[in-house]
């Protein structure tokens, strides 16, 4: 009996010790979940679990390590740092999270400190691989021609260290060229090469550096030797198809791909191919492409459907791809964000506004999704709203994956927008994270040229040539800095070889034309855009941009005609309906313009200065009531619109309906417009109404001495002046 006792007591006692245990986790257990957590794709709880076990332990490395890959993940790179900084506090000798600290210090651009924990790891561990490439990449940010120097001995270290490994000879090779040493640089991508016949980086490096010292036959022979080595190695295919594209051989880089057509039928090969057309310009070519892929390929081509205007397509895709998407959270998002958008390009604006702010508060550390609601917001006119959302993608785009795309929407808004500094910001470490794209650099040279910063804006549209020579854009951009050059031959020679390039578009025969006609050669101009259309019927932007040059040219009736066939082919197209709309107001036929602008508000119904421009028609007609209704529209939409708050205050003031309600919006728009004389004088009036003449009088002074043939100022002078002396505040001299 007292045996079974006893083993009833132990039977508790391993109960109660396992209670103990339970009550009793410590920082290890929260690690070991937090790490099952972030496995799984569960960041957010994953998060959670690393803070628990700080909280057991706040000095625990692992702990701080899982916390910052998670901040990381969650797209706040701010507070991986913190956490990185920290754990390298609580255990100076772990070269893991030195090293990630490196990591993250370099795609900050702060070279100096990624050196210095590249520096700390190797006075521990002097042939630690890592620490040498983090050692070796943070001398290269530097740009010093020293520190370059010091990196090539570091990467000729690594060779040494790697006798076998293909890549280290290629970073030293791209050094070696780089500092002017092109033979040396040749002889190191040789013994890549030796060493893995079919490594990409070798074969690409090493026939770029024969196509830039004038070597096509060399450089084609690098890589007919790797593909045949590797025949369905995509890469190597689809880095030989832009080089030949790159020298006009335009046969000879399709001739490539129909080979990598043959060699391999996969879904993978077809979304390679596909996405080289889309680089080239060639939506059609790659929307087939991608088609091939079948569910590979699915989401590049809603994209190209949507490139295409093709609306429906788009959204029948995106249809099945979320239904399939359901259960992928991350891919969820993404697909949601797409629907959003084809609701968006199909007109129906006020729902994908409601979709992206469902997956804002779904997904509220989504970068993606803010960025989305902020382009909405802009394209409606709220540009406070747009602002506001831009901030927020901003401070969740920490991702290498998300932060590229937010920074060139935030940088291309603020250029719009005129922030000629935050666009530097934003492009520049676009620029920074992605130095091998193209449109980075266009984005900096945008921002910098539009800064006056001509020079520097060249160099950059030049690296981006460098870059995609075969890109009509980057032609586009250099042509926009040869005429801020006055080079108008060189700015003309652009952009015919961006039009022999995207022989289908119409965005830089829109620049030739404007350039043309600006030239005082419209006549030309519109020869040219003329023949465009001939073979180009169904373009809807020809037809638009040949309307445009009809007005300036003063034949109404032709451009008329265009600009309705532009709205046919795509009834989209407000700048159509703005130019119409124009036309029909210099002919005084302010009924269709009216109508026409209605037209173009079923496209933008939330865009206040198009509102506005409907509630002026309104305002000359003195139909106080409908001028006022568009005027308040326009200003629910932005209350920082100056135009519409002083038009209200005008309509106010006319009418004498609450001259204290039109002080107050005179007095906004004053301060959103300071330099508007109009926007002064409807102020001044306002004074004079609420019996402050004395307020009024310098105002109208102001507007007489800039403006003195305006004679309704002088009128509202006398009437503020008359107003004073009845009032005893002011003498008359």
């Amino acid at each position: 009996m007292s045996s079974l006792k006893i083993a009833a007591i132990a039977s508790c006692l391993l109960l109660f010790t396992g209670c103990s245990s339970l009550l009793g986790r410590n920082a290890a257990f929260y690690v070991q979940r937090g790490d099952r957590y972030r496995q799984q794709g569960k960041t957010d709880a994953a998060s959670i679990e690393y803070r628990k076990a700080l909280q057991k332990d706040p000095h625990d490395a692992d702990a701080f390590l899982g916390l910052a890959r998670a901040d990381l993940a969650l797209g706040n790179p701010s507070a991986a740092y913190l956490a990185l900084r920290d754990g390298v506090t609580a255990d100076p000798q772990r070269t893991d999270i030195q090293l990630a600290l490196g990591q993250l210090e370099l795609a900050a651009d702060d070279p100096a400190h990624a050196q210095a924990e590249a520096d700390a790891v190797l006075a521990r561990e002097p042939s630690n691989i890592a620490a040498l490439q983090l050692r070796g990449a943070a001398l290269l940010g530097h740009h010093q021609a020293a520190s370059a120097k010091a990196a090539e001995a570091v990467f000729t270290r690594l060779v040494a260290l790697q006798p076998k490994d293909p890549a280290a000879r290629v970073n030293l090779a791209v050094l070696q060229i780089g500092s002017g040493d092109r033979a040396a640089g040749e002889q190191s991508l040789l013994q890549a090469i030796a060493l893995n016949p079919s490594f990409a980086p070798a074969n690409m490096n090493l026939a770029n550096l024969y196509q830039v010292e004038n070597n096509p036959q060399a450089a084609d022979s690098v890589f007919q030797r790797a593909t045949a080595a590797s025949p369905k190695n995509a890469a190597l295919f689809v880095a030989w198809a832009n080089l030949r594209r790159d020298r006009r051989d335009l046969a000879g880089g399709e001739q490539v791909l129909a080979t990598l057509r043959h060699n391999d039928s996969s879904p993978e090969a077809a979304v390679a191919i596909g996405r080289v057309y889309v680089s080239w310009g060639e939506v059609e070519k790659a929307l087939g492409e991608f088609q091939r892929a079948g569910a590979a390929g699915a989401r590049d081509a809603v994209a190209a459907d949507l490139a295409l205007g093709r609306w429906s397509d788009a959204a029948r895709l995106n249809a099945a791809l979320l239904r399939a998407s359901s259960v992928a959270p991350a891919d969820h998002v993404t697909d949601r964000i797409a629907d959003a958008r084809i609701l968006t390009a199909s007109g129906k604006v006020d729902a994908a506004t409601s979709a992206l702010r469902q997956i804002v508060s779904d997904a509220p550390s989504s970068g993606a999704a803010h960025a989305a609601l902020a382009a909405v917001y802009e394209q409606n006119g709220q540009t406070a709203a747009a602002q506001g959302e831009y901030e927020q993608a901003l401070s969740h785009a920490g991702s290498a994956e998300d932060a590229p795309a937010v920074l060139a929407a935030v940088a291309q808004f603020d250029l719009r927008q005129g922030n000629i500094r935050e666009a530097l910001a934003a492009s520049g470490r676009w620029a920074s994270l992605q130095p091998a794209s193209a449109a980075s650099h266009l984005a900096l040279g945008a921002a910098l040229l539009a800064g006056h910063a001509v020079l520097p804006a060249t160099q950059q549209f030049q690296a981006a040539l460098a870059l995609a020579p075969h890109d009509a854009a980057v032609y586009q951009r250099l042509a926009d800095a040869d005429a801020a050059s006055h080079n108008v031959a060189v700015a003309e020679r652009d952009l015919n070889t961006a039009l022999s390039l995207a022989p289908d578009n119409a965005a830089p025969l829109a620049q030739l034309a404007d350039l043309e006609s600006g030239n005082g050669q419209r006549t030309q101009a519109i020869a040219r855009v003329s023949q465009f259309v001939a073979a180009h019927p169904l373009n809807a932007s020809a037809h638009q941009i040949l309307g445009a040059l009809e007005i300036q040219a003063g034949d109404r009736a032709r451009a008329e005609q265009d600009l309705q066939r532009s709205l046919q082919l795509d009834p989209s197209l407000v700048i159509s309906y703005l130019q119409l709309g124009r036309a029909y107001q210099d002919d005084h036929r302010d009924a269709d313009a009216i109508a026409t602008y209605r037209q173009a508000l079923a496209y933008k119904p939330n865009f206040p200065p198009l509102i506005t421009l409907i509630g002026n028609l309104y305002l000359s007609q003195r139909n106080y009531t409908q001028a006022g209704a568009y005027f308040q529209r326009a200003l629910d939409q932005d209350p920082n619109f100056g135009v519409a708050a002083a038009n209200l205050a005008w309509i106010d003031l006319q009418t004498n309906a609450n001259p204290a309600l039109a002080l107050g919006l005179a007095q906004r728009a004053k301060q959103l417009l300071p330099n508007v004389d109009s926007v002064s004088d409807t102020l001044a009036v306002a004074y004079t109404r609420n019996g402050a003449s004395a307020s009024a009088i310098p105002l109208l002074k102001q507007c007489i001495a800039r403006e003195p043939n305006v004679a309704l100022y002088r009128l509202h002078l006398s009437q503020a002046m008359a107003a004073g002396h009845a009032a005893g505040a002011v003498s008359m001299r």
